[in-house]
């Protein structure tokens, strides 16, 4: 299940109930994005509806399935950079004319934050493999058109171990090129054009013997590998690249980004099972 806007918790109950004993006998698939349940309430009920129906949720996060992203995770598991300390994320680009639509507009799901740093952190939690704690933010509007919500933030997310995130997403930056850096006390990774769906970008590792282009081996497109990686998952072999609670914490990140810019305070995120009531 995918839509352009705000995804409705009953939306999913009634797919269920259409779907009545197939979903008994069967996995099947419901697709969203973090943007789309712009509501903590919408997200977990969706969350609960497909656990309750044994239903498989893959959300439509594509940037972990990326080749280039996988190698970066290996490199932080196998501790080719030491203990982590920092990641830097540039997703800034011009939004496509084609694109400028609801994007720009005032509905909910709309602006920079819920486009983009959504992705970010579904980058950003698996490389680190910790929990975001708070977050500090601040959000405008650069571009040469009206929009009614942000298209360009800065933040800076404080994860466990005290590791520091910063995230520039913007939709007005038409000569950047996307960048992920992670940064240990033993070597640091920068990977160049990685934050963009197709099968691009470089990953180089420095440490103390230098500095190394990474191989990487994968460069499908990061789609075929989400869409592979679920048709497994449906079939009981492995899981989703990215399931509906790993999305509900980027949902929450994306929230708390967007409260820290509206309150100029810091602000906690919420995880899942941890929202107070």
């Amino acid at each position: 299940m995918k839509r352009t806007l705000q995804v409705h918790s009953r939306v999913a109950a009634q797919a269920l109930t259409l779907l009545g004993q197939m979903v008994r006998t069967r996995r099947l698939e419901m697709r969203m994005t973090a943007a789309e349940a712009a509501e903590f309430a919408d997200a977990e009920a969706i969350i609960a509806c497909c656990g309750a129906g044994n239903v498989v949720l893959a959300v439509n996060h594509h940037l972990p399935a990326a080749g280039t992203h996988r190698a970066m995770r290996g490199l932080v598991a196998r501790g080719a950079i030491g203990r982590p300390l920092a990641v830097s994320v540039r997703h800034a680009t011009l939004l496509p004319e084609r694109l400028r639509g609801w994007r720009l507009s005032g509905v909910a799901g709309a602006g920079a934050v819920l486009d983009l740093a959504c992705h970010d952190a579904s980058v950003i939690n698996p490389l680190l493999g910790t929990r975001a704690i708070e977050t500090t933010a601040i959000t405008a509007t650069q571009g040469q058109w009206a929009a009614r919500s942000e298209d360009v933030s800065m933040a800076v997310i404080r994860y466990e171990r005290d590791v520091l995130a910063q995230l520039h997403d913007s939709f007005t930056s038409p000569y950047t090129p996307t960048v992920l850096e992670v940064h240990g006390d033993a070597g640091s990774i920068r990977a160049v054009d990685v934050m963009t769906p197709e099968p691009l970008g470089t990953v180089v590792l420095t440490d103390q013997s230098g500095t190394h282009e990474i191989a990487v081996d994968d460069r499908r497109h990061t789609y075929d590998i989400t869409l592979e990686a679920f048709s497994q998952a449906v079939v009981g072999d492995g899981r989703p690249v990215v399931t509906g609670e790993d999305a509900y914490h980027t949902l929450a990140i994306s929230l708390a980004i967007l409260e820290s810019a509206a309150t100029r305070q810091r602000v906690a995120v919420q995880f899942w099972g941890q929202r107070p009531e």
